[in-house]
């Protein structure tokens, strides 16, 4: 496989919005280029795994949408509020 460009994600954490690299990579055997996302991401996910897993550990803990909210976001990083506040289910997956 051979390099083949790369393009940027913005994984978003409470504190700050990053820039991240992501690689793509060419097979000249099958024809097919892929991406090879790092591990705390998801395909097409926003947010790290970290954020994730402590809004599931919150809900799973009976926290109301509000309070999770306040203790994934900041004032820093607000995207979780305007879309989760809002919404009838859990904006950030």
């Amino acid at each position: 496989m051979h390099r083949h460009g790369h393009y940027t994600r913005h994984p978003v954490t409470r504190f700050a919005i990053y820039k991240v690299p992501v690689y793509r990579w060419y097979c000249p055997r099958c024809k097919k280029t892929v991406s090879l996302l790092p591990d705390f991401l998801v395909p097409y996910g926003r947010f790290i795994n970290i954020v994730r897993e402590k809004a599931v550990r919150l809900v799973v803990g009976g926290k109301t949408k509000s309070q999770v909210v306040l203790r994934v976001s900041s004032p820093a990083v607000s995207v979780i509020s305007t879309a989760y506040g809002k919404a009838t289910s859990i904006a950030i997956f």
